[in-house]
C-alpha cells in the first residue's frame, strides 16, 4: 500500500545526494578506566570510553559526524551537545539524529522529527521512527500500523510512503537509511529446521520505490535481522538458526551477504555481531560471551573483520551507533557512553 504522496516523494527519494561527512569533535578529557581482567589485554581496542553527564542509566542512541549524541537519560529523551557534552532534555524518546541536528523520535506512539527547536509529528496513525539519513534530514524511516499491520515506512517531508511488506508477508520496518538506500526486516515464510518453509520469521531486506523488496539472505537462513546502512549501500546484520537466533554476523551488499564475521578469539569472543556501520566500513557491534559473566561484549569491528574489545569490557555493554570518525556510542555499565579512539 502507498500513500497518495507516493509519486511525488518518491522523486525526492531517488535524488538523495551523497554525505559529505564532518569531523567528530573528540572529549577533551576522555575518562581512564580499568579492564576487566578476564580478557587479554591484546583483545582490547584502543579506545577511551566516556560517560556522558546528566544520566544514573541510559544509553546513546545515535551519534553524528559532529559529536552531537542523542540517547534516554533516565527513561527520558536528551542530546549531549560538543565536545563538553552538554546535555539538554527532550520532550520525545530520540532514536536517531543527522548531521544537520535534526532528530528523529517517538512520542505516544507516533514518529515525530525534532527540527530547529521545533517538534513536528510526521504521522497521525500508530508509527515508529527508527532512523534518520544523515546527509537528508528531511528523509525518516521505521514503520506505521496500516489496517492492523505493520508496515514499513518512511516520511520524506513529512509525507509518508508506505513500503508495504514482500509478498507472503505479515509484517515490515525500515531500520536504516542512507543516500537513497533503505534497509529493513519483515516477516516471512522461513526454512525450517527440516529444511523446509515453516513459521514466519524475520528477515533482513533491502528495499527501494523502482523494485520494491529482495531478501538479503537469499532464503537460505531461518532467521535474519539487518541494522543499518552506510552511504556506500553496505549494511550489516545477523543471521542464525530459528532455534539458536543472532548467532552470526553478516555483511550485505544490495544484492546478498557478502561477508560473515567469525570469531576473533573463539574461547572469549566466539562471535562478532556488527550493529553499525561507516562509510569507511568501519563497525561498532557485540560478542556474547562467557568471560567474566555471561553477556554481551562492546566490539570495534574493522573493515577486514579482525573486532577488538572497548573498555572496560563489561558485560552487557552494547554499541547502537558509529560515525565518521570512528566515535562509537552505546551503554557501558547501564550508563550512556562514547567510546573514542586514541590519539
Amino acid at each position: 500500500m502507498r500513500s497518495a504522496g507516493f509519486i511525488r516523494v518518491a522523486f525526492a527519494v531517488v535524488a538523495l545526494a551523497a554525505c559529505h561527512a564532518d569531523t567528530a569533535i573528540a572529549p577533551s578529557e576522555p575518562k581512564q578506566v580499568d579492564r576487566n581482567p578476564n580478557f587479554p589485554a591484546y583483545l582490547f581496542a584502543n579506545y577511551t570510553p566516556v560517560e556522558l553527564p546528566g544520566a544514573g542509566t541510559g544509553v546513546v542512541s545515535d551519534i553524528n559526524d559532529g559529536g552531537d549524541a542523542v540517547g534516554i537519560a533516565d527513561g527520558a529523551g536528551a542530546i549531549w551537545r560538543g565536545a563538553t557534552h552538554t546535555k539538554s532534555d527532550l520532550p520525545f524518546i530520540p532514536a536517531a539524529i543527522a548531521n544537520d541536528g535534526t532528530i528523529a523520535g517517538n512520542l505516544d506512539g507516533h514518529a515525530v522529527m525534532f527540527k530547529n527547536g521545533q517538534l513536528i509529528p510526521l504521522d497521525s496513525a500508530s508509527s515508529i521512527a527508527t532512523a534518520i539519513c544523515g546527509c537528508a534530514s528531511e528523509t525518516v524511516v521505521g514503520s506505521v500500523e496500516v489496517n492492523g499491520e505493520r508496515h514499513a515506512a518512511i516520511w520524506v517531508g513529512g509525507v509518508r510512503i508506505d513500503a508495504g511488506v514482500p509478498a507472503g508477508g505479515t509484517f515490515s520496518e525500515f531500520t536504516g537509511a542512507a543516500n537513497g538506500h533503505f534497509v529493513g526486516n519483515a516477516g516471512v515464510p522461513s526454512i525450517a529446521e527440516d529444511g523446509v518453509f515453516g513459521n514466519i520469521e524475520p528477515q533482513a531486506f533491502t528495499w527501494s520505490h523502482a523494485t520494491g523488496w529482495h531478501e538479503l539472505s537469499g532464503g537460505y537462513s531461518a532467521i535474519s535481522f539487518v541494522t543499518a546502512v552506510n552511504n556506500h549501500g553496505i549494511s550489516v546484520g545477523r543471521e542464525g538458526h530459528v532455534l539458536i537466533p543472532n548467532t552470526l554476523g553478516i555483511e550485505f551488499d544490495s544484492q546478498g551477504e557478502i561477508a560473515q564475521f567469525f570469531a576473533s578469539d573463539p574461547q572469549i569472543l566466539p562471535e562478532i555481531v556488527p550493529d553499525a556501520i561507516n562509510d569507511s566500513g568501519t563497525m561498532a557491534g557485540i560478542s556474547y560471551t562467557f568471560a567474566g559473566g555471561f553477556g554481551s561484549i562492546a566490539l570495534v569491528i574493522g573493515p577486514g573483520g579482525g573486532a577488538s574489545i572497548l573498555p572496560p569490557g563489561n558485560p552487557a555493554d552494547s554499541t547502537t551507533s558509529i560515525n565518521s570518525s570512528n566515535v562509537i556510542g552505546g551503554r557501558s555499565g547501564g550508563k550512556p557512553v562514547l567510546w573514542v579512539p586514541n590519539p
